[in-house]
């Protein structure tokens, strides 16, 4: 079962979300192929490729829409309307060639499909980490938060409230992500979690079932009633601390004396 791997179309409803399946298989036999071919559908697109990485070969299979990213080993069945599956192939293609359009309706309808066939470069932010990592500190009651969120509404940011802890579930590409009231304890458990989320690289951000690959490409924001230097300590620490800006804030005046670095994420 490790082998196949069905996604349900994430915008159809209840009434139509199982008639709307992605269908990963690696290693394929010919057992499998059939019994895709066997399914009740009204359109169905079976498409072959080898993972450039792994060199696993496996097969896309789209119920009621589908495209080929090579290779089509079969098609049957009528399009539910006219001409949806040369767009699908056209869609695809554009995927490749990085000159899909996002904004169109079918891409954000099937946005987790057109986005296995968009080339992967990775984004490495080349400024300096402090630029876009703040680590603000201070007693409580003294607009730690406030002053994050009037950043962000001040640059037409969305806010990530991220938990204390090491799931990013439901991240979705907000510009600032926000961790508020870190302690001690909780640092000791993260030390590691928060070294890669705030480097310059891409990492695995973990979320319940799996985990799915982040870039930088977002401000990463504590606030805590404690310094850098009270959550984390030895090399950890230094590494750490090297990339974050870290503010004091002992009185909601001292927000005024603040000045954001300029930073660029993309």
């Amino acid at each position: 079962m490790s082998r196949v791997a069905l996604v349900a179309d994430p915008v159809a409803n209840a009434a139509t979300q199982a008639r709307r399946y992605f269908i990963t298989i690696n290693n394929p036999n010919s057992n499998e192929i059939y019994s895709l071919k066997a399914l009740d559908y009204k359109y169905i697109i079976i498409a072959q490729e080898i993972a450039p990485t792994t060199g696993t070969p496996h097969i896309h299979c789209l119920v009621l829409f589908n495209a080929a990213k090579r290779n089509i080993i079969y098609e049957d069945g009528t399009a539910p309307h006219t001409g949806i599956g040369d767009t699908f192939k056209q869609m695809v293609q554009e995927a490749k060639n990085g000159t899909i359009d996002s904004a169109c309706l079918m891409y954000c309808r099937y946005e987790r499909f057109f986005q296995r066939f968009i080339p992967k470069t990775d984004f490495v932010y080349d400024s300096e980490l402090s630029s876009k990592n703040a680590w603000i500190y201070g007693p409580s009651a003294t607009g730690k938060s406030r002053l994050v969120r009037e950043y962000a509404k001040s640059r037409g940011y969305r806010i990530y409230e991220k938990l204390s802890n090491k799931w990013w579930d439901n991240y979705d590409g907000e510009e600032i992500v926000l961790i508020e009231d870190l302690d001690p304890q909780v640092c000791k458990l993260l030390v590691h979690h928060i070294k890669l989320w705030a480097d310059r690289y891409p990492f695995r951000a973990e979320i319940k079932g799996g985990s799915v690959r982040l870039e930088p490409r977002f401000q990463f924001i504590v606030t805590s009633n404690y310094s850098l230097a009270e959550c984390f300590e030895g090399p950890d620490g230094a590494a750490i601390a090297r990339r974050f800006d870290e503010w004091e804030m002992m009185s909601e005046e001292d927000s005024l004396s603040f000045t954001w670095k300029s930073v660029t994420l993309d």
